[in-house]
């Protein structure tokens, strides 16, 4: 079977991308108020979702161990999660800060409830019979003395930013290397992580986009290689679902389709759907004779002469040698 798609390998690097930075809260939607109930769930969802054992059948080749990091990043992070969750609802009275004022009542003091300043029993007789009472003076309160040897919040904010740009240098050199032994999906892997540690780094997002598409079309041209070698084993209906899924995958040459109209006509040569491919196939690389050649055929089988006159005409421009465009052409005058 064929390999990740597109949006199953963008999800996993989006995945792991949250785990390198530790971002578990936007991982398992760990919103104001989270439970242990909806962390759970949200675990499970992805657990289930990326768990190696569903793509066992799939042809992963690279990415088996991006998937297998990602799944145990994902079980590490949920008992990180699970940890500090569980220390934030179990918080000891004596970390809880003392209320302030004064309380209403004696019982609600017993009761351990906060209860707020009240202005009106504050106030002593003196000063509400007196308009000129001073009210005594608020203390300031000391400032902190900065702590020796910690860093201050905007330095801490600066040494931050230097590990995210740190890190986007790492991966990206990371995937020019994968690029240079022509890994294009490791170095895809590279250098998304590497433009996602630094958005703003125009060259990152750009070399990404680049192995990605070589790495899409690294992918259909392995998947057509399969359907060639079932093919070669007379397996015509399991080439076709070989091609099928290359064709899925939308690549902007013209082979995949080429070879699916082609596979396809072999089963029943008059399959209109093998027209709707030999279509692209052509449009995509004019060219080319033998694409020409089967549209043609493709288009007599179903009675659609005029079409097919047009095609093997065009196959005898690129080839005015061509015996079987000539017959072609003198058959569907």
């Amino acid at each position: 079977m064929a390999g990740l798609n597109d949006e199953e390998r963008k999800e996993l690097l989006r995945i792991q991308s949250l785990l390198e930075v530790g971002d578990h809260a936007t991982l398992f939607s760990m919103g104001k108020g989270v439970s242990k109930a909806s962390l759970r769930k949200s675990y499970y969802e992805l657990s289930r979702r990326f768990h190696p054992d569903r793509f066992y059948r799939k042809d992963l080749g690279n990415d088996t161990e991006l998937i297998e990091e990602v799944f145990a990043g994902i079980n590490l992070a949920y008992q990180q999660a699970g940890n500090r969750l569980e220390l934030g609802v179990e918080t000891p009275p004596s970390q809880v800060p003392a209320a302030t004022g004064t309380p209403k009542s004696g019982a609600e003091a017993e009761k351990g409830h906060s209860v707020s300043w009240n202005k009106k029993e504050s106030t002593s007789p003196a000063q509400e019979s007196s308009p000129r009472a001073v009210q005594p003076k608020r203390r300031k309160r000391p400032k902190k003395a900065p702590v020796s040897g910690v860093p201050s919040a905007s330095e801490q904010l600066k040494q931050r930013m230097l590990d995210r740009l740190r890190k986007a240098k790492g991966h990206f050199r990371s995937g020019q290397a994968a690029m240079e032994g022509e890994n294009w999906s490791k170095a895809s892997s590279s250098f998304y992580l590497a433009s996602q540690f630094d958005p703003r780094n125009a060259k990152y997002k750009a070399a990404f986009e680049d192995a990605n598409a070589n790495a899409k079309q690294a992918r259909v041209q392995h998947i057509v290689a399969l359907g060639e070698n079932a093919e070669q084993f007379g397996s015509v209906r399991e080439a076709v679902a070989h091609y099928a899924r290359a064709v899925e995958l939308a690549p902007d040459h013209a082979q995949p389709y080429f070879k699916l109209g082609k596979a396809l006509r072999r089963i029943d040569e008059k399959d209109r759907g093998a027209i709707d491919h030999l279509r692209t196939a052509v449009a995509r690389a004019p060219r080319i004779l033998d694409y020409r050649l089967e549209l043609a055929q493709a288009y007599e089988a179903n009675g659609l002469n005029r079409n097919a006159n047009r095609e093997f005409l065009a196959a005898q421009r690129i080839d005015g040698s061509n015996d079987q465009a000539k017959a072609g052409v003198k058959r569907t005058r």
